[in-house]
C-alpha cells in the first residue's frame, strides 16, 4: 500500500454536484455518500528506468508523470452522473491531457491502490452529501448512524458502511 502513495505526486477530489464539479473539502475526503459520484485526479510519478543514464541533477519536474481519473459512482447515486462526466469534463481533460487514463468504480468495487490513497479504509455513508439538521433555535444536531466494518482483502482494505441505526443492525452477521 506504501508503494501506491510513494508514487503519488498530488491528488485532487471533486463531488459531482449535478451538472458541476465541485472541490471536496479536506475534511470529506475519504468519506463518501451512496447518492454521490466522486472525481479523484491522480498525477502519480513514473518510475525511472534503471537503464536511463540521466543526470541526477535534473529536478522531479522533469521527471514523467501518468495522470489518472478514478470515477466513484455509489450505488444509489443518479446513473446520469457517468454520462455527465464522460461527455463533458473527461473531453476538457483530454484536451489539456490526451493520455489520460479514466477508471470507473462502482462502490464497494474499490481497487486497492484507490483505497492507498485513504490509508485503506473509507466510510460510505447514506444518501447524499447534505448540510446539518438545524433545530428550531438554529442550532445542528447530529443524527445517530451506525456503520458496518466490511472488508474483502483482509486488513488491507476496510469499508465503514452506514447501515440502519437500529437494534436489529447490531446483531453480528459472521
Amino acid at each position: 500500500m506504501q508503494v501506491c502513495n510513494d508514487e503519488l505526486r498530488e491528488m485532487t477530489c471533486f463531488v459531482l454536484d449535478g451538472k458541476k464539479l465541485s472541490k471536496l473539502p479536506d475534511n470529506e475526503i475519504g468519506v463518501f455518500f451512496s447518492g454521490n459520484c466522486y472525481v479523484f485526479v491522480c498525477n502519480y510519478k513514473v518510475p525511472k528506468d534503471e537503464t536511463d543514464e540521466t543526470d541526477e541533477d535534473q529536478e522531479d519536474e522533469d521527471d514523467q508523470s501518468d495522470t489518472v481519473v478514478y470515477f466513484w459512482e455509489g450505488r444509489e447515486a443518479p446513473k446520469t452522473g457517468w454520462v455527465t462526466f464522460k461527455f463533458s469534463f473527461q473531453k476538457k481533460m483530454e484536451e489539456r491531457k490526451p493520455d489520460l487514463q479514466v477508471i470507473k468504480m462502482c462502490q464497494q468495487q474499490e481497487t486497492l491502490r484507490f483505497l492507498a490513497h485513504f490509508g485503506g479504509c473509507i466510510a460510505i455513508q447514506r444518501g447524499k452529501r447534505r448540510s446539518p439538521v438545524h433545530d428550531g433555535d438554529g442550532e445542528s444536531r447530529p443524527q445517530p448512524q451506525l456503520f458496518q466494518f466490511r472488508t474483502n482483502s483482509g486488513p488491507l482494505c476496510l469499508r465503514m458502511v452506514e447501515v440502519d441505526a437500529a437494534v436489529g443492525s447490531l446483531n453480528s452477521l459472521f
